[in-house]
């Protein structure tokens, strides 16, 4: 069998609604999702009916429910995990239209590293994350082939932490 929809997930409105969403996505994705002002105006999250905070990853058949505030303001920080286009889209044309410049504050980076395969290579690695206090969202490897690893990491980090990671990496 094969699975079409492994990189979707679908979570449900209060009244029962499916919503198909990437893998991955937030409470925020949903939200913009159902309706921009929705998006706009979140200021809290629900998921079978426990308070989440905004980065929380959905799963499948979840319900979802927003709780709104009076002001329509998204924050700058939700870029850094959101998953939907869709749903960055939204945000950015709302700095946009209200004159309001967005900062870059750091960025996602997918790094592929192939590694001589040894007993402590991912803690190595981790360990150069933790001292540049880098991020580290997901870690992919393959079976080593012929004493050779491929890690495929993606990661937030600022520019600078970016320059000594490559820097220290070699």
């Amino acid at each position: 069998r094969i699975n079409f929809f492994s990189d979707r997930v679908f979570v449900l409105t209060p009244k029962g609604e499916a919503k198909d969403l990437p893998e991955g996505s937030t409470p925020l994705d949903f939200a913009y999702a159902v309706h921009t002002d929705l998006g706009h105006s979140a200021k809290g999250a629900k998921v079978n009916g426990k308070l989440v905070t905004f980065d929380y990853q959905l799963k499948n058949g979840q319900i979802v429910e927003i709780i709104r505030g009076k002001v329509k303001k998204p924050s700058q920080d939700w870029l850094r995990f959101i998953k939907s286009g869709e749903a960055k889209k939204k945000i950015q044309s709302w700095f946009k239209q209200n004159g309001q410049p967005l900062k870059i504050i750091d960025e996602r980076l997918k790094l592929l590293l192939t590694v001589k395969d040894r007993v402590g290579m991912l803690a190595e690695i981790g360990g150069i994350m933790k001292d540049l206090k880098i991020n580290i969202l997901e870690i992919k490897n393959s079976p080593p082939l012929k004493g050779r690893a491929d890690i495929q990491l993606t990661l937030i980090a600022k520019h600078d932490q970016s320059k000594s990671l490559f820097k220290k990496l070699g």
